[in-house]
């Protein structure tokens, strides 16, 4: 791919791109992460969060999964001259984008984040175990109406043709879990500059975990940071009528403007997390996918020197 070429201001004016990125797993709570980066005095993120840049840059994005057209393909900020308009009014030190289509897509964003982000720039991955990332991530498209397999069995088996025409990355459900895939190519480049996590760690202790991201950070840790939002949860919806509801919402831009203006974020957040139920997965799948992660596991566990414990299964 031809990287394009950084553009400087005729003006003179000194340019601003961010100096943090939280480049994902998907469904490892990254938006909570965000949220809670957010309370910092010091830092500031792009809105929305995941402007698909650095895997996308001057891109339209063009993916054809069941909802690509009125979620990912129109909520990015792909353009380099938008992405800089973000922050030109900005007076925090750190500028934050937080897309987890960047750790996915490692041959592209290496170098993009090379030739646009800060020389300085520092990098955050939040890994989640691997088997349940990618149930998440299932629960998550069957939640929103996307998904049509009632069962994960037969989403995973529809993986590889998915992927060959050309749906977003939230369906490749194995792919995206296969942490020694992708965090390789950051590893080499980026060095202390890249700081990764454990979701299950973070979410039982976010105070500990935050406090280590501060000083990663070099920012003071003492604003009382706490966990953000439960947001993004996946399910099995409780209601038929609130499925057909949502649907109507995201085929129409404008259902889907008047409800983001007229209704707060938090009070849909709410009524969704309302209006779901998390099925368990099937024992004898969650098994096997368990082991088929193992190399997973044991990469990331050499890479932070130190074994995972939230990530064993009682066998």
């Amino acid at each position: 791919m031809v990287q394009p070429e950084r553009k400087s201001d005729p003006s003179g004016r000194a340019t601003r791109w961010p100096n943090l990125l939280v480049i994902g797993a998907a469904r490892s709570g990254t938006t909570a992460l965000v949220r809670s980066l957010e309370q910092h005095p010091d830092i500031v993120f792009t809105e929305p969060k995941e402007t698909h840049f650095f895997a996308h840059p001057n891109q339209e994005l063009d993916y054809q999964g069941p909802g690509d057209s009125e979620t990912v393909n129109t909520r990015g900020v792909t353009n380099a001259e938008k992405l800089e308009r973000q922050f030109a009014a900005a007076t925090q030190r750190i500028l934050g984008e937080g897309s987890v289509e960047t750790l996915f897509w490692p041959d592209v964003a290496v170098p993009t984040i090379k030739a646009f982000a800060d020389p300085k720039v520092k990098l955050v991955a939040i890994l989640r175990e691997p088997a349940d990332r990618a149930y998440s991530a299932f629960l998550y498209l069957r939640g929103r109406g996307f998904e049509t397999h009632e069962r994960f069995e037969d989403g995973l088996e529809a993986e590889a043709e998915r992927r060959a025409s050309n749906f977003q990355h939230m369906w490749s459900y194995r792919a995206q879990s296969a942490y020694e895939t992708q965090l390789p190519a950051f590893i080499e480049p980026f060095g202390d500059r890249l700081h990764v996590m454990i979701f299950e760690e973070f979410r039982t202790d976010p105070a500990t975990e935050l406090s280590r991201l501060c000083d990663f950070l070099d920012i003071d840790g003492h604003h009382d940071l706490v966990l953000g939002r439960d947001v993004n949860r996946g399910g099995e919806p409780t209601s038929h009528g609130y499925l057909k509801m949502i649907k109507a919402i995201q085929r129409s831009a404008l259902l889907r403007n008047v409800a983001d203006k007229a209704v707060p974020e938090a009070f849909r957040e709410r009524v969704r997390n309302a209006k779901l139920q998390r099925p368990e997965a099937d024992p004898a799948t969650m098994a096997a996918l368990y082991d088929e992660f193992a190399p997973t596991r044991s990469f990331v566990e050499a890479h932070l020197g130190r074994s995972v414990a939230a990530w064993e299964r009682p066998r």
